[in-house]
Order: structure tokens, then C-alpha cells, then sequence
């Protein structure tokens, strides 16, 4: 039996070595997997059976991304993924190169993503890294997606959960956010805003939904501390606000932090 499997093409900067274990049965195989493409390389161990491929200590690294993962894929009777990433670095302009359009396109293909997934990030210690901590789970089941999203700046709370029809003609992202902070005065530093009250909590949350694709946006709550609820006149000029300030790009780049402060000066 041949333990080893080496693919290598010549003058593309493509290599990929498998290693088989002496203990492999006809029932269960399992190894090692190595490859190299240009300048990205992916390690994994992994074992097979003809209901399921586990995947483990996974190591990937690029230039603008590296992360460890282990995923369980289920076969049989149905096709089931289940993941969870732990990112080590990430380039946050990756993201530039998402294209919502064309993924929205693959209508047949999403119908048959059955999904669970979970993303951790931790910046290091000296890292210009704008939050500390990020958790991101979404999972994906016959084109709806569900989310939840917390992110952490030192003491300070960024979370978002909601879900999208991908295979509706128009999807709509719903959302429920908030931003929770014990400091007012800390947060806005963070932010690079400047305020002169007195340090206070700050506490925000949104309720609505965003066309994706037509770049459009409705609030239906939005409440400030205890002292504010928004009335519909105001959430009316906050949807054209939003507009305004968020989507004059694609819909990946509304997340741009020098907007999302813009827009947090402009409801505080």
C-alpha cells in the first residue's frame, strides 16, 4: 500500500504531500495533508470514513491571514460542516475583495450549505489592533444565515446578532446591536472622539434591517442610555443619515471604522 502521495508542478510554486498512516483499515483512513501554493501554505490531520472526514490540527497561513481550525464534515446521510477558526493575523483588507453580488448569484449552491461555524480572534499585545477579542458564530441551512457577532475594546461591548434570506431575490440583513460601555470618555478616546462632558455610561442599540443590495436602510428602534428613545422622525432622518455616511461605497465597506464613528457622533 502507498503511504506517501507527493504532487508537485513544475515552475507554478505548487506542492502537495500526503502522508497515509501504517494503520489505515478499509473502513477509517487517516494522515497527514501539506500543501504550498505561491506563498500560502495549509497543514492539516485529518481521518476519513465514508460518513465523515475530521479535520484537525489545521494550521493556514498567507500574507494577510493565519488561523488554526478543526472542522467535522458528516457525509452521510446529508452533508454537514462544522468548524470553529482561531485567527492568529488577518489584513483586514482581505474584505475588499469579497464580492456580495457574485456569491448572491449561487443561488443552487447555497441551497446546499449546511453549516455551523465559529471565529475567534485575540490581538496580541502590541498589536494597533482596533478591539481586543472578537467571537463571530453563523451558521448557514438552506440559504438563511444566522449570526452573532461580540467584539471587545478593553471594557467595552460591540454586539450584533440577526439572520439573512440569501436566496431571496432582494435579501434583507435583519439586526438587533448595541454598544455597552461603563465609559463614555474611554470608548470616544478609543475612537479618536474628542468630548468634553463628564465621563459617563454610554449605552446604544439598534433594531432594523439593511438592503444589501440596494445599499438601503430601516431602522426600527433606537434607544440612547435610559434618556432616548428615537421617534419616527428620527428614525427617518437616521436611515438617510446612515445612507448618507455608510453607503457611498459597496456594502463591505460601510464597516469602516471612520464611518461607524461618524455615525455614532451623529445619534450621540
Amino acid at each position: 500500500m502507498i503511504n506517501d502521495i507527493n504532487f508537485e508542478l513544475l515552475k507554478s510554486g505548487l506542492y502537495i504531500d500526503i502522508y497515509l498512516d501504517d494503520k489505515n483499515s478499509k473502513n477509517s483512513t487517516s494522515g497527514v495533508f501539506k500543501s504550498k501554493i505561491f506563498n500560502t501554505n495549509l497543514k492539516f490531520n485529518f481521518t476519513y470514513d465514508k460518513n465523515s472526514l475530521n479535520i484537525y490540527n489545521s494550521f493556514f497561513r498567507s500574507k494577510k491571514l493565519a488561523f488554526k481550525n478543526k472542522s467535522l464534515i458528516t457525509l452521510e446521510p446529508f452533508l454537514d460542516s462544522n468548524s470553529k477558526f482561531e485567527i492568529e493575523d488577518i489584513d483586514l483588507e482581505i474584505f475588499k475583495q469579497f464580492k456580495l453580488d457574485k456569491l448572491l448569484k449561487s443561488k443552487d449552491i447555497l441551497k446546499q450549505i449546511n453549516t455551523k461555524n465559529e471565529v475567534n480572534f485575540k490581538s496580541k499585545k502590541f498589536s494597533r489592533s482596533f478591539f481586543d477579542k472578537l467571537n463571530l458564530k453563523f451558521d448557514l441551512a438552506y440559504g438563511r444565515l444566522n449570526y452573532s457577532k461580540k467584539l471587545s475594546i478593553s471594557n467595552d461591548i460591540f454586539q450584533c446578532k440577526g439572520n439573512i434570506n440569501l436566496l431571496e431575490e432582494f435579501p434583507l440583513l435583519f439586526f438587533d446591536c448595541s454598544i455597552n460601555s461603563e465609559s463614555k470618555r474611554n470608548l470616544f478616546k478609543k475612537l479618536n472622539i474628542n468630548i468634553k462632558k463628564d465621563n459617563e455610561t454610554f449605552t446604544l442599540n439598534t433594531k432594523g434591517y439593511l438592503n444589501v443590495l440596494n445599499q438601503k436602510i430601516n431602522f426600527q428602534d433606537i434607544s440612547l442610555d435610559e434618556n432616548y428613545k428615537a421617534s419616527k422622525e428620527d428614525l427617518i432622518y437616521f436611515k438617510k443619515s446612515f445612507e448618507n455616511i455608510l453607503f457611498n461605497e459597496d456594502f463591505v465597506r460601510i464597516f469602516n471604522l471612520n464611518k461607524i464613528k461618524e455615525f455614532i457622533l451623529e445619534i450621540s
